[in-house]
């Protein structure tokens, strides 16, 4: 199982910006499936979301800063796990993505895009409530013993 948490949120981004660049309204409609699975896998996966914390979960590895042991590469419920600040920030971004794109399509639904909006805007107050320390956004918040 992958460690880290961009996947996803870095995919529906490369979507939406390839759509952005090539105007191909027919390839968009072909990858909208896939935006929205990574979508609800970030925010489904108890591997990927806190439902407690209302966040972006990842392992905390040696690939992005200091690292705890865990068994191998294995990365399982058990795992200890952080929030990092570019997770959210990433997901923050995916979601308004996925907005505008309904928004600017063709056939765009505007009320998904409204709610898309406003789901968008909710996790982005969590967040800055969350990793903001009153001077800076902290790199990562902690949300298991190590």
């Amino acid at each position: 199982m992958i460690t880290e948490s961009d996947v996803e949120y870095l995919a529906v981004l490369a979507v939406y910006r390839t759509w952005l660049v090539t105007g191909d309204d027919a390839w968009l409609e072909l990858q909208l499936p896939a935006v929205d699975r990574a979508l609800a896998y970030l925010h489904d996966s108890p591997l990927r979301w806190s439902a407690e914390q209302q966040c972006v979960l990842r392992a905390h590895t040696c690939d992005t800063w200091d690292f705890s042991i865990y068994d191998g590469d294995r990365y399982t419920e058990a795992t200890p796990k952080v929030a990092s600040l570019c997770d959210q920030t990433g997901y923050y971004q995916a979601l308004c993505a996925r907005a505008a794109i309904e928004e600017q399509r063709p056939g765009g639904d505007a009320l998904k895009a409204q709610e898309l909006r406003e789901q968008a805007e909710r996790f982005r107050a969590l967040t800055a409530a969350r990793l903001w320390d009153g001077e800076k956004f902290q790199h990562h918040l902690h949300l298991d013993r190590f």
